[in-house]
């Protein structure tokens, strides 16, 4: 499974949100999520706290647990009864378990890359992070397949952040209170940029 994720903050008012969205390896939705941030000071922190949420909720909502119910259905819908039956074979094969965590900020990448570190010689921008660093880590070295990967605009073919998932932002954004929104279906405001929905 791959998660984008991706941050904002808008220093004319002072709000910030972040957000993701977890696809499977046929860019088919499984499952995305949108956050009102509290305090956080710039696009990079924004985008820490998307890993954060991100890994959070992949543990919380048994992200490949949620993925084989999706195919399961999906097999039912199309009369295929093998289809979810996976061995471990093709589950090392077809890479279950891993996850992708994709980010186009490399300091972000960088900080959790590095185990989080909250020394002094660390950005500014970054110490608003410091109270969860230690569960950060936890949830990272939990997931044991957890890749994190710098992709940026150049790749990404678009401006600021993946598209799909800055569009889980732009919701947090608009949102009136702090809190978390999970999307268990793609919402209208992102098919635009999920291919099953082009």
């Amino acid at each position: 499974l791959r998660l984008n994720v991706s941050g904002a903050y808008d220093p004319s008012s002072g709000t910030a949100a972040c957000g993701g969205i977890f696809t499977d390896g046929f860019s088919r939705f499984v499952l995305g999520f949108s956050v009102k941030l509290g305090e956080c000071w710039s696009n990079d922190e924004g985008e820490i706290w998307g890993i954060y949420h991100g890994m959070k909720i992949a543990r919380k909502y048994d992200i490949w647990g949620l993925y084989r119910d999706i195919l399961r259905q999906h097999s039912d819908k199309h009369n295929v009864f093998d289809y979810i039956r996976i061995s471990p074979k093709i589950a090392r094969h077809h890479e279950f378990g891993k996850i992708v965590v994709v980010s186009g900020s490399e300091k972000a990448i960088g900080f959790v890359s590095d185990g989080c570190p909250t020394s002094t010689s660390t950005s500014t921008s970054m110490q608003h992070c410091f109270p969860f660093c230690d569960e950060l880590k936890a949830l990272t070295s939990a997931t044991n397949h957890s890749y994190f990967m710098y992709a940026p605009d150049s790749y990404l073919m678009h401006t600021p952040d993946d598209p799909a998932a800055y569009s889980f932002v732009k919701f947090g954004l608009s949102m009136k209170q702090q809190a978390a929104s999970i999307f268990s279906a793609c919402p209208s405001f992102c098919q635009p940029f999920v291919r099953e929905y082009i």
